[in-house]
């Protein structure tokens, strides 16, 4: 089962939501141990900025970074697989393409796997056209309380990281995993495994950077990266 689906999320999960009010509850929507385990073949990548003409100059990303993340999404996804998108996936400028939406549906169509965007501050399309292009926008945060038998750990996935007055003034996040984007190659932490993100503690609360700068620019399996976590602890 497939925890975005519409149906899914109306039937199985109740309601998945976000807000930025931090005075109320975060609230966990709580997952079997099935789908926690369907779960963990979900791939994740954050930052791409596909066609951000500056991005290079910015993060101090090789020549050729752009094919060189296609080359190496298509290494690792295949046809049947879940990307989950952390955010700022490609960013066209209507000023220097007319066709924005041809140009986003061709970018997606050359991807293998299906994509499930939580939009960043560079993903300002509504739903409708992100849908027409092949990508499904998601909420601004996902988050899910993993099975007893997984420890009851408790993930967000996010753009932008959880902020820690946040996390303090809420008991129920400060054993979060919060796996999260929007930092580049700028923010704290220490890469483990083969560059599978940048993992960080802040306060009771576990980070991993998955902008690409931190994963040698390539989808990670989510299994992967709580195995890191877990080493990291």
């Amino acid at each position: 089962m497939n925890i975005f689906d519409p149906w899914y999320r109306q039937n199985k999960i109740d309601k998945i939501y976000y807000h930025w009010n931090r005075n109320k509850p975060f609230i966990f929507h709580q997952i079997d141990k099935q789908t926690y385990e369907d779960m963990l073949n979900f791939h994740i990548i954050s930052d791409t900025h596909i066609f951000h003409k500056r991005i290079q100059e910015y993060c101090n990303r090789p020549e050729g970074w752009q094919d060189l993340i296609m080359k190496e999404w298509n290494k690792v996804i295949k046809e049947d697989d879940i990307v989950l998108h952390l955010g700022d996936f490609f960013l066209i400028k209507k000023f220097e393409v007319a066709d924005r939406k041809r140009v986003a549906k061709s970018l997606v169509d050359s991807l293998n796997g299906t994509v499930y965007l939580i939009p960043g501050n560079h993903d300002r399309h509504g739903n409708q056209w992100y849908n027409s292009v092949g990508v499904y926008k998601q909420w601004k945060e996902l988050s899910f309380q993993l099975p007893w038998q997984y420890g009851n750990k408790r993930l967000v996935f996010s753009h932008r990281p959880v902020q820690l007055d946040r996390i303090q003034s809420d008991k129920g996040l400060q054993n979060i995993i919060n796996i999260h984007g929007h930092q580049h190659h700028k923010g704290p932490g220490k890469t483990y495994g083969k560059e599978q993100g940048k993992i960080y503690k802040m306060g009771p609360a576990t980070f991993v950077n998955m902008s690409v700068e931190c994963t040698n620019y390539r989808p990670v399996r989510l299994l992967n990266i709580l195995q890191n976590v877990r080493n990291f602890s």
